[in-house]
């Protein structure tokens, strides 16, 4: 009996010091989340926030939202234009952290002194409403003094008068600049499907089986990662200022052609040639101007007209072997008859024929370094410059090549090989060189790093540095 009696005062104690334990953790986080409540100005949730009212001395805006993954609108005072959503999230952000520097208790805060305080008309008015229908404010009155920066304020969620710092008033003093959106397009990246560029040039491209394709004025694959660059820009750059459509005179539209004939046009469309948007673009001697769909005109500097308004170059695919199955390359034959064969991501040389002895070499049971590191260079090379309709072939060194090579496909009969002709190096530099590929008529201009290791794998020592005339039209 004793021993048992033993065993429940041990579980006994046990128990209380567990739940000691637990009572004791249970108040400190209270009292640690009272102290944290008592430090700010306001306490709520940023996600259960759907409506914002702030009202400051000179203008008042009210934001709404539909949940914390939708957008924020403006209801007040232009409905039509949209907020910039960080703008507007800074609000909370801001209110959220807003710490109090010092409490003066109801007993001293008497109504007669609200006057004194700067509360009885207060600076600035901020308003919360939830999605559970209630509604937190914070009122910002006067200066403690000239030069302090902090201000005395009241909450909605304390009868007590707060002193704030000077964060309070300088970050919740916001003006219409401030809030309404720097980004001239609004449209979503996801539904763009076709773009029609027009300025001299007129450039259609369109999204087809999920890859873009330059459609007009000649049918060219596109350059994806390009394209993606000129849609984040129209939908998520920012122009530097906004000139709003009230301020928009007719002699300054009329002087950059907008109305009547932009010197730049674009327009988005989404899926069945569905207009999201036209942006009309035009020029003064330091600036660009371009259109907004909420009526504004964003101001760009004039150095940036060429990435709203590309060329061909800019939009075309670059890549020299893509129209091809890079993937099934299988060989490759330098015109001295080295041959080199692709296993996964090694090269190893095969053989090299003797027209003379009528010998081959063994195949080597080693990569080659050069092979591997050439084909390396090959398989992503980007063209810095396309000539479309070469005139004069020998300017470029192109009718008689100084050397070549073949790249060689797994399927022969389904994919010919690719002869690579290797021409002159540019007059501008050493790291370029013309290339062309066989049976096709652009020549290219391309960085030349790749020549070294085919060197060695031709084994005829480096290239000739004849170099291509300055004055291309000789």
């Amino acid at each position: 009996m004793k021993f048992w009696a033993k065993i429940l005062l041990s579980l006994a104690v046990i128990g209380i010091a567990i739940g000691s334990y637990y009572i004791d953790e249970f108040y400190t986080k209270k009292e640690q989340e009272t102290k944290r409540v008592q430090g700010i100005a306001l306490d709520f949730t940023s996600e259960k926030v759907l409506e914002i009212h702030l009202k400051t001395l000179a203008e008042s805006f009210v934001f709404q939202r539909k949940d914390a993954a939708s957008e924020w609108t403006i209801v007040k005072p232009t409905p039509n234009i949209r907020p910039a959503q960080d703008a507007v999230n800074s609000i909370l952000e801001h209110l959220k952290t807003l710490s109090i520097d010092q409490r003066i208790s109801e007993e001293k805060n008497t109504k007669s002194e609200e006057d004194k305080y700067g509360l009885k008309n207060p600076r600035i008015v901020v308003s919360l409403k939830t999605d559970d229908k209630s509604e937190i404010g914070l009122y910002l009155g006067n200066e403690l003094g000239i030069g302090t920066g902090s201000v005395y304020a009241q909450s909605s969620q304390s009868s007590d008068l707060l002193v704030l710092p000077a964060s309070a008033f300088k970050n919740l003093q916001k003006n219409f600049a401030e809030i309404r959106t720097k980004m001239p397009g609004d449209f979503n990246i996801s539904d763009v499907q076709k773009i029609i560029i027009k300025h001299g040039e007129r450039f259609v491209l369109e999204k087809l089986e999920g890859v873009w394709n330059i459609t007009q004025p000649k049918k060219l694959l596109a350059d994806a990662n390009n394209i993606a660059i000129l849609i984040d820009r129209y939908s998520r750059g920012k122009v530097g200022k906004v000139i709003e459509k009230e301020n928009q005179t007719l002699p300054f539209l009329k002087s950059l052609g907008i109305q009547n004939q932009p010197e730049g046009e674009v327009q988005i469309f989404g899926e069945k040639d569905k207009l999201l948007q036209t942006f009309s673009m035009g020029k003064t001697p330091n600036n660009m101007y371009i259109t907004m769909k909420d009526g504004g005109l964003g101001e760009i500097p004039l150095s940036s007209w060429s990435e709203f308004n590309p060329d061909l170059f800019f939009l075309r695919d670059k890549k020299i072997l893509q129209p091809f199955p890079v993937e099934d390359i299988a060989f490759i034959q330098t015109d001295s008859k080295r041959r080199f064969r692709r296993e996964n991501a090694d090269w190893y040389f095969v053989s090299q024929a003797d027209a003379s002895k009528e010998t081959k070499t063994p195949e080597s049971k080693v990569s080659d370094r050069d092979a591997v590191q050439f084909f390396a260079d090959w398989e992503y090379l980007l063209a810095e410059e396309i000539i479309d309709n070469p005139k004069l072939l020998p300017i470029y060194g192109l009718d008689k090549p100084q050397n070549s090579f073949t790249f060689e496909f797994k399927s022969p009969e389904k994919n010919k090989p690719l002869k690579v002709l290797i021409g002159k190096k540019t007059p501008s530099s050493d790291k370029s060189i013309y290339i062309r590929l066989a049976g096709y008529p652009q020549v290219y201009k391309v960085d030349a790093k790749w020549l070294d290791a085919f060197s060695r794998m031709n084994g005829t020592g480096g290239l000739a540095d004849e170099k291509a005339p300055k004055d291309l039209t000789k």
